[in-house]
């Protein structure tokens, strides 16, 4: 149970790392203007109206990276698929979308997306992992240890 709970906690911090990254990326091609109060909900939401559609898509492709990273990190520290960690991980995911939303306008068509992208982000990358993991283990014949006897 123990191992579970670190894999799901190492998913969150990969996952949330990959999500930094990638939104560090777009606030570098989009930057706000300078001195703005990102806790002024008004600057916010003016900044946000200026903002182009290249930069939404960003922020979509940081969230799924974010939560695909979450789920192949999940199953890779347990070396094995585990399904109900992506769909922990995805829901953790969504939940902070959801927030995220709710705190900054976005328009409609990139909240109805940001919505349905985490739960098949980390799932997917759940079963990757276990695709690529499975060839391998596949091609590795088992080691007899009375063979050294």
């Amino acid at each position: 149970m123990k191992k579970k709970i670190a894999a799901v906690l190492f998913g969150l911090v990969a996952g949330g790392g990959t999500v930094a990254l990638v939104e560090g990326i777009s606030s570098v091609l989009y930057p706000p203007p300078p001195g703005m109060n990102f806790h002024d909900p008004d600057a916010m939401k003016s900044f946000v109206a200026t903002l182009p559609a290249g930069a939404f898509l960003l922020v979509l492709l940081a969230h799924a990276c974010g939560a695909f990273v979450a789920g192949l990190v999940c199953s890779w520290f347990l070396r094995r698929r585990f399904v109900r960690g992506g769909v922990l991980l995805g829901s953790l995911f969504l939940m902070a979308g959801v927030a995220n939303l709710l705190t900054i306008p976005h328009p409609v068509w990139f909240a109805v997306i940001d919505i349905l992208v985490y739960l098949p982000c980390a799932l997917a990358g759940t079963f990757v992992w276990n695709r690529e993991s499975a060839a391998a283990t596949s091609e590795t014949p088992p080691q007899n240890s009375d063979a050294n006897s």
